[in-house]
């Protein structure tokens, strides 16, 4: 989501730094900053890291995550100009709350571009989806399964796969981390001629170049989903506990594969366990209606 925001800053003639996490450096790295700087908070001393930033005399600092440690970070900097973003916090918490959802689109997208002072209709997404190309005959779909949170995982990838790779046409290769799938799923042991699996044996900058390689992504609400919307991917999302409204995975962006239920939104982040014991909201989405639904999209779009 960063990338719209930095290739604007850049346009308008500024140079632009970012600080991130060092788990988050490599993706910070495909936004165009001009530096990305990366932090590792258990080995790292904040007060040593705020006097290296100072060093470089920054005009603007825009602090686009807003937690205790950017908060702290940010209000030691010396900057003419500082500015938070607004998270919304309280209007996210009112849709678990109240299982609503509010008309009118809402953005992180647009809200890091106006925290930056940019006006995000002067500004549209730096990338857009790719027509596919195909090379060697096949069309390359990426699956990123797991995700950090339970809830969050769509249980019937296996079976995606199997359906997927019937035809010729058609390669899969299936990505994720292991403590982030389940220990009796299937997909774990997949294999099949047009099914590559990758599963547990790639880092994130290998994570990075498989995305930017295939031609549709199909993933949970997680970090990967946004790196393929970063590439112009056509990034189908399965969203279960969280929600469009939330301002991460928006329908301007994603393809997004939900149900309209009373329960949902159910948590913030994911959550662990579902409230209402049969975690309808994904287990019900069935792998021959999202097939066709990529099908569908690969058809249309020359695959």
């Amino acid at each position: 989501m960063a990338r719209d925001t930095v290739f604007a800053l850049r346009g308008a003639g500024r140079r632009v730094d970012i600080l991130v996490k060092k788990s988050f450096a490599a993706a910070a790295d495909e936004t165009g900053a001009d530096r990305v700087i990366s932090y590792d908070p258990k080995n790292q001393s904040a007060v040593k890291l705020i006097r290296e930033l100072n060093t470089e005399r920054y005009d603007e600092v825009f602090d686009l995550h807003s937690n205790m440690r950017s908060r702290f970070i940010a209000a030691l900097l010396k900057a003419k100009k500082k500015r938070r973003i607004k998270k919304h916090f309280w209007r996210r918490k009112l849709m678990v709350w109240l299982k609503y959802i509010p008309k009118g689109g809402y953005s992180v997208r647009d809200e890091y571009l106006k925290t930056c002072g940019l006006d995000p209709k002067e500004h549209p997404a730096a990338v857009s989806v790719k027509k596919i190309k195909r090379k060697k005959g096949s069309v390359r779909v990426l699956f990123h399964i797991g995700a950090k949170h339970r809830l969050k995982r769509w249980p019937h990838y296996a079976k995606l796969a199997e359906l997927l790779s019937e035809n010729p046409s058609v390669s899969v290769t299936i990505t994720g981390i292991k403590d982030e799938v389940e220990k009796d799923d299937e997909i774990l042991y997949i294999k099949k001629r047009n099914i590559r699996n990758m599963i547990g044996k790639t880092d994130q900058k290998g994570l990075l170049r498989e995305i930017e390689r295939c031609d549709v992504f199909v993933g949970n609400d997680t970090m990967a989903a946004h790196a393929a919307s970063l590439y112009g991917k056509k990034a189908f999302v399965f969203l279960g506990p969280t929600a469009s409204g939330f301002g991460f995975i928006t329908k301007d962006r994603f393809d997004i594969i939900e149900r309209d239920l009373t329960c949902r939104p159910c948590h913030l982040h994911g959550g662990e366990k579902c409230p209402i014991g049969d975690f309808r909201c994904l287990d019900a989405v069935s792998p021959e209606a999202v097939c066709g639904r990529i099908q569908k999209y690969i058809g249309k779009a020359g695959g």
